[in-house]
């Protein structure tokens, strides 16, 4: 069965497709970052989109802007010049995305952003609904201890935060040099030695325990009172040691 896609739009958007010459895009699909997301704009950052159509046209150009919420004025990215405008810019590019560099944005602010994207009539679609994203500072926490190599299976994991977190939460994961090595590898994701899962509280510490010789990853989350997550840190603890060796049973007859 062929389903006539453009007829099961509504009215407006049929109107809109069909204006001038050709069909004009609908408005894009908006994927990242998700809304009510956190980002540290002290950073770089890249916003995605899916483009939607009635035809198969592609994107030819798209259409940025923002406005710092709840009613700050909209603004256009400019790629071309990489900076913002207070009138509308169309973007020659067929990429769904757009990458800006540490302060374009700022943190302590809460921004809505949307797309609009052209197909090759030049016809600009409608901007997609706001989505708003707020900038932040990540928090940041660094792995401290144990440090040298460790002589035993048991040692205790710790970490600091930076001043300006207040921890939450914390989650921490060891991983063996064969998980740490495995293909795909992501820190938080698939199989562990050790595990905490997220926990809440201010602990900055956490105990392993009989984990044979070898060369151990520690990976470290933390999580402020805001909800906002750091990036994951990985660092290595070698574990060095001889293993008693197995028990044996000897069975000695009596009369």
């Amino acid at each position: 069965m062929t389903v006539n896609a453009f007829a099961s739009l509504s009215a407006a958007a049929r109107l809109q497709a069909t204006s001038g010459s050709g069909f004009g895009p609908l408005a894009p699909i908006l994927d990242a970052p998700p809304p009510d997301g956190v980002l540290d704009f002290t950073a770089s950052q890249t916003f995605t989109w899916t483009p939607q159509a009635p035809n198969a046209a592609a994107q030819t150009a798209y259409a940025f802007r923002r406005y710092a919420s709840p009613s700050g004025g909209y603004q256009w990215w400019n790629a071309g010049s990489s900076a913002w405008s207070a009138t509308e810019v169309y973007n020659t590019s067929s990429t769904a995305s757009a990458t800006f560099s540490a302060g374009s944005w700022s943190n302590g602010q809460d921004w809505g952003w949307s797309v609009s994207t052209q197909n090759g009539t030049t016809l600009g679609g409608p901007y997609a609904t706001n989505q708003i994203v707020t900038g932040a500072a990540l928090p940041v926490v660094t792995f401290t201890g144990p440090t040298g190599t460790q002589t035993t299976g048991n040692w205790t994991i710790t970490w600091t935060d930076s001043a300006s977190t207040i921890q939450s939460a914390w989650r921490a994961v060891v991983y063996s040099s064969a998980q740490h090595g495995a293909s795909g590898w992501t820190a938080g994701v698939g199989p562990s030695m050790a595990d905490s899962g997220v926990v809440g509280g201010v602990a900055s510490s956490y105990a392993v325990a009989n984990l044979s010789p070898d060369t151990y990853w520690v990976c470290l989350q933390v999580t402020d009172l805001t909800g906002v997550t750091s990036a994951w840190t990985a660092d290595s603890v070698v574990t060095s040691y001889t293993a008693p060796a197995a028990p044996t049973v000897s069975v000695v007859w009596s009369p």
